[in-house]
């Protein structure tokens, strides 16, 4: 009976937190307001969008720049634990083949560009189709950046995203 009313006492203490909260969120809103009229939600998802029409070669390119500057060859990174152009992982590597066989080629190939593309087009296919088919261009950059379990690390992604999303921002056409 007493865990029974403490957990009654928890449930309504939730509630009115979360009443007080929507108070706060509407007055949070009216706050975040910049000098368009828009809020900051607004336009982070007017952001998203603009990316979201770009081409996967968009995509990749934006990846690239934010990856190794747009330097190709065997680039290493992650403590040698990535290479190439889009620093690709041996794991992520053995994904994208084993998904996609007909890519073919050895790891070493990852220091070409064109290669490259071909395994992240497979390992993004593979982890989130409806994503890549759609142009979600941030759910495939934090699936690139973190795998597959990405989003239970949201957080450690968010200043990737924001890395690729300028990019994509500042292509032309």
């Amino acid at each position: 009976m007493k865990r029974a009313l403490t957990l009654s006492f928890y449930r309504v203490a939730t509630v009115a937190s979360l009443i007080v909260s929507m108070g706060s969120l509407a007055h949070a809103t009216e706050a975040n307001r910049t000098s368009s009229g828009r809020s900051f939600t607004a336009q982070v998802q007017a952001a998203a969008q603009k990316a979201r029409s770009k081409s996967f070669e968009s995509f990749v390119a934006a990846i690239h720049q934010v990856e190794t500057t747009g330097r190709t060859g065997v680039i290493y990174g992650d403590g040698r634990r990535s290479m190439g152009p889009l620093q690709i992982s041996k794991a992520a590597w053995r994904d994208a083949i084993k998904f996609d066989p007909s890519i073919g080629g050895t790891y070493a190939d990852c220091k070409n560009l064109a290669y490259s593309t071909k395994v992240m087009r497979a390992y993004l296919m593979r982890y989130d189709s409806v994503a890549f088919k759609s142009g979600d261009w941030e759910t495939c950059a934090r699936l690139w950046n973190s795998g597959p379990t990405w989003y239970m690390k949201v957080r450690l992604t968010n200043k990737y995203w924001a890395a690729v999303r300028g990019h994509l921002q500042r292509q032309t056409g």
